[in-house]
């Protein structure tokens, strides 16, 4: 059975994605074109709705993944086996959803790179963004 305390490596990873999430999500949600022009990705006013569409999943990855490493801390503050249990389930559970995005992110990254020559500063801010979310999520999965 994995370790009962949250370590502190899985704890700064989920921490980081978390908040990083919350925040890229945020902006694309609430100001797709200045997100647009911060990620290098151009965004005519047409496509808000797009912008709008990743900046609502990350933040919702972003709030629910806080949210479970939270419960899961307070599971292991209170010693509450079982609820220290099902909260780690619904963190790795989390986990393996930003993953899942993430991945399709740094292939689609890939595909748009071949074939319509993406920008560098977007290849960085996403691509390279979405693999290290990917690893970081790793990291913290094998801590957890």
């Amino acid at each position: 059975m994995a370790a009962q305390s949250l370590t502190m490596l899985a704890n700064s990873c989920i921490s980081f994605i978390s908040v990083a999430r919350i925040l890229a999500g945020s902006s694309a949600l609430l100001t797709p074109q200045l997100a647009g022009q911060l990620y290098g990705i151009a965004i005519m006013p047409e496509a808000n709705i797009v912008a709008r569409l990743f900046g609502v999943r990350d933040l919702v990855i972003g709030a629910f993944l806080w949210s479970s490493r939270s419960n899961l801390s307070r599971a292991i503050a209170k010693a509450d086996g079982a609820k220290i249990t099902e909260a780690r389930r619904d963190l790795k559970n989390v986990l393996w959803m930003g993953m899942l995005c993430d991945s399709v992110d740094v292939c689609s990254c890939v595909v748009a790179v071949l074939t319509e020559g993406m920008e560098w500063r977007a290849i960085g801010w996403v691509g390279v963004g979405a693999a290290v979310f990917t690893a970081l999520g790793g990291v913290a999965l094998r801590r957890l």
